[in-house]
């Protein structure tokens, strides 16, 4: 099962690696029992444990990504688990792909929308965004994705040139 793309309004099945549009990314809740809905329990393996500070009143929050895994149920497909506890409806989902790295990507992608979508967080590590970075979307066509890679590499580019500027005129002046 590819996941499903938006194109033109129309739905189609595409083989496009990593869809980054919301309604793109296959998300399941893992099955919970009704008297621990309120605070799903961790039980997987972590790659990945973000503990951060969210809000006006600086709630904890901990953002956790698994081990990619075959999936038993579905033959082929590869799951990825992942949650934020302490946020609400913080319950263990799963994200699906034809192989471990696409699976990985699309949870990490959902946490990454999770947490943009969170106000004034705080950490004392690295901030989220290099955690779980943005990915360029794919399923909109390989034209599409090739044009903002490129306007990506520009403005990276423009950046570079610009520090090298500050750093000469600070040697030169010094």
């Amino acid at each position: 099962m590819f996941p499903i793309c938006s194109r033109g309004g129309a739905r189609t099945r595409s083989r496009c690696v990593i869809g980054l549009a919301p309604h793109v990314l296959r998300l399941r809740p893992v099955k919970y029992f009704p008297w621990k809905a309120d605070a799903m329990l961790w039980n997987e393996r972590s790659l990945v444990e973000y503990h951060c500070l969210y809000g006006a009143k600086r709630r904890k929050a901990v953002a956790r990504l698994g081990f990619p895994e075959r999936d038993e149920s579905h033959d082929g497909e590869w799951v990825c688990s992942f949650q934020i506890e302490g946020v609400k409806g913080s319950t263990v989902r799963r994200a699906r792909g034809m192989d471990g790295l696409q699976a990985l990507t699309i949870a990490s992608m959902a946490l990454r929308g999770s947490l943009d979508r969170l106000r004034a967080i705080e950490s004392a590590g690295e901030p989220y965004e290099v955690v779980f970075p943005r990915y360029l979307p794919f399923c909109y066509g390989l034209e599409f994705h090739r044009k903002l890679c490129a306007m990506v590499d520009k403005s990276v580019k423009q950046k570079t040139r610009q520090i090298a500027r500050r750093r000469s005129r600070r040697s030169s002046s010094s």
